[in-house]
């Protein structure tokens, strides 16, 4: 399995878009990681079934690790500015 980045996070699932945010993609305060291939992964599913989270996305296969959630906010600022 690939490792989570800034840039995955926010070409792929897609950080703050709404309905095509990846419902996978969990973050708090100061970090970033991908629920999938973990033991929250089948309560994810549930919730994006029954619509209780607004995120929709299934999009990816998954990624390890945790990423800075200021560098990741900082890298869609500046996609957003060059877009």
């Amino acid at each position: 399995m690939s490792s989570l980045t800034k840039e995955h996070i926010v070409d792929v699932c897609k950080i703050n878009k709404g309905e095509v945010n990846c419902g996978f993609l969990a973050h708090d305060e100061t970090d970033c990681l991908c629920l999938k291939n973990t033991s929250y992964e089948e309560g994810v599913r549930n919730r994006i079934e029954k619509g209780f989270i607004q995120s929709k996305g299934v999009n990816c296969e998954g990624r390890k690790g945790y990423v800075s959630l200021k560098a990741v906010l900082q890298e869609e600022k500046q996609m957003r500015l060059f877009k």
